[in-house]
C-alpha cells in the first residue's frame, strides 16, 4: 500500500480563442455572459474601441467608457462608409390611362359561381365540407 501513489490531477485549461483581427478592428462586439432568454443575441454592439491594453480594451458603450476583457470581445467587420441615397421629393405621377380598373360583377355571375361549386373529396374518397365563410375562396 505504501508504494501506491495518488493519480496526478488533470490540468484545467482556461484558454480562450482570441481573434487575430481583434488587434486591428475599430469596432468590437461584446459577449453577454449573463443568463439569456431564448432567441436573445449572444453579442451586443458593435462598439467603438477607444484604447487597447494587453488584457482589456476600453470601448465607448452608449456614451461612457467601459473596460472589457478581451476574452469577451469579437471583432466587428463593418462595411465602408455608406453612400448617400437621394430620395425623391415628390412622388411619381401615375398614368391613369394604363391602370386596369376592376369590373363590377353582377349578382347572376356570383350565383352561378356559387352553384357550380362541387363538394370536395380527398384522395381516399372522403367528402369534405368547408365552412360557409370559406366558400368565397377558390383552390386551384
Amino acid at each position: 500500500m505504501r508504494s501506491v501513489k495518488p493519480v496526478q490531477t488533470r490540468r484545467q485549461s482556461t484558454d480562450t480563442f482570441i481573434q487575430p483581427a481583434l488587434k486591428y478592428s475599430t469596432h468590437v462586439f461584446v459577449r453577454r455572459d449573463a443568463l439569456r432568454r431564448p432567441l436573445d443575441a449572444t453579442y451586443e454592439g458593435p462598439y467603438k474601441v477607444l484604447k487597447r491594453e494587453t488584457k482589456y480594451y476600453t470601448i465607448d458603450k452608449n456614451g461612457h467608457e467601459e473596460n472589457v476583457s478581451i476574452d469577451r470581445l469579437k471583432a466587428a467587420y463593418l462595411e465602408g462608409k455608406p453612400f448617400d441615397v437621394q430620395l425623391a421629393t415628390t412622388p411619381p405621377k401615375l398614368d391613369m390611362s394604363k391602370v386596369a380598373m376592376p369590373q363590377a360583377t353582377t349578382n347572376e355571375q356570383v350565383e352561378i359561381q356559387k352553384s357550380s361549386i362541387t363538394p370536395r373529396a380527398t384522395r381516399s374518397g372522403r367528402n369534405v365540407r368547408f365552412p360557409e365563410h370559406l366558400n368565397e375562396y377558390y383552390v386551384y
